[in-house]
């Protein structure tokens, strides 16, 4: 395993030296830069999307929990993933 673990820029073991041999090869290949360009802002955008529909559920809840004056269920679902959890299944967020 530590002829696979890089840490300087030389290339000394055999399985090293090929591997360096076919990453260069791929960093070359326009299309698969594409490709891999194409699906990287994919995922980027997704987990953009995700990250803004998790803050739009808990923004719900918060709301939710104020309103019935739950303030200290507030602060523990900030900071707590399974109660939070707990409290979406209460309110039947999802």
């Amino acid at each position: 395993m530590k002829a696979f673990l890089l840490t300087t820029k030389e290339v000394g073991s055999d399985f090293t030296r090929r591997l360096d041999e076919r990453v260069g090869t791929a960093r070359r290949h326009e299309k698969w830069r594409l490709e891999y360009m194409t699906l990287l802002e994919r995922d980027e955008r997704m987990w953009e999307e995700g990250h803004r529909e998790g803050e739009n559920l808990f923004a719900l809840l918060v709301s939710k929990l104020m309103k019935e004056g739950r303030s200290e269920d507030v602060e523990r679902a900030a900071t707590d993933e399974a109660y939070r959890k707990t409290l979406y299944a209460e309110y039947n967020l999802k």
